[in-house]
């Protein structure tokens, strides 16, 4: 086993942070060389699709393989994504581009680049005409559903938010996972059945990168 919490993790994080332009996205060595092109698309569509909010600078692994030698990121943590986060419900429209260039370098960086973006909008075309249809995503959605409906009320007796007498507010750790209401799972379920086509429809827009 090979841990890269040394020279070469310090390297990376000195050019991510703080070569130029022309070092930065230079076709030969610059940040394509050192990372899996594709993956940095996906991976800022997927997890801007699914709203993942616990997320950007924390919350996902960067790995290597020994072949092909460039890194990749693996997300972790979804409950804070598709549109809730304990009690808390998101905006299904929420745009988070500031916050993620605020909070993850890297991204920042790639996101401001007209490059980057074209690739993020053709890739998202691609998906959109492929498998990220509606009705895909709703089926496989609603299949994963009857596989485990059975166990979803002994679960959320385990990890459903607390009820407290109240009202929760921001200077409170964790405060989402608090309310003064009784937690009803068909509501959530709901709005998760809710936000897949409206989070696709403002992806269509947001990726068009027309606005």
């Amino acid at each position: 086993n090979i841990y890269i919490m040394d020279e070469i993790l310090t390297d990376l994080i000195e050019f991510v942070n703080n070569s130029d332009d022309d070092m930065f996205f230079n076709p030969e060595t610059g940040i394509y060389n050192k990372f899996d092109k594709r993956n940095l698309v996906d991976f800022y569509i997927y997890n801007f699709f699914i709203l993942h909010t616990d997320f950007w600078y924390k919350n996902y692994l960067l790995i290597r393989n020994t072949y092909p030698n460039k890194f990749s990121f693996v997300p972790l943590d979804f409950d804070g994504s598709l549109g809730q986060i304990g009690w808390f419900l998101e905006d299904n429209n929420a745009n988070h581009e500031k916050f993620i260039a605020y909070a993850h370098r890297l991204f920042e960086r790639l996101i401001n680049n007209d490059n980057f973006r074209i690739d993020c909008k053709n890739r998202w075309l691609q998906l959109r005409e492929t498998l990220w249809t509606d009705s895909f995503i709703l089926e496989m959605l609603s299949d994963i559903f009857n596989d485990i409906k059975e166990i979803l009320d002994f679960e959320m007796n385990k990890w459903k938010p607390e009820t407290v007498e109240k009202e929760p507010d921001s200077s409170w750790p964790d405060f989402v996972i608090y309310s003064t209401k009784e937690f009803d799972l068909d509501e959530y379920i709901e709005s998760l059945f809710e936000f897949i086509p409206e989070r696709l429809d403002f992806c269509d827009i947001y990726f068009s990168y027309d606005q």
